[in-house]
């Protein structure tokens, strides 16, 4: 548990430390679980983000899916994630 809450703060900043509300707080309890599970850091988010196999709802955030973060998305982690996909963001 100490270690799942240490990535969720982790997360939360490679996410654009976004509002936490249902469902975003989901998004980023997912990609703490994810780093845990797959042993990696911020660091290796944002360098990975092109091949990583990431929760699906990091990935529909990441596109647009549940509305633009307040802060704008995190960059350039969007930017990969959704090119090495071939998604379009979702715009307003």
């Amino acid at each position: 548990w100490p270690e799942i809450k240490r990535k969720y703060a982790e997360a939360n900043i490679v996410l654009g430390d976004i509002p936490k509300v249902t469902p975003s707080s989901k998004v980023v309890g997912d990609l703490a679980q994810f780093m845990v599970a797959q042993n990696l850091d911020a660091t290796d988010i944002l360098d990975q983000a092109d091949t990583l196999a990431f929760p699906d709802s990091v990935v529909n955030y990441l596109r647009g899916d549940i509305g633009i973060p307040p802060g704008g998305f995190p960059e350039p982690l969007r930017s990969k994630v959704l090119k090495s996909r071939g998604l379009d963001p979702v715009d307003g």
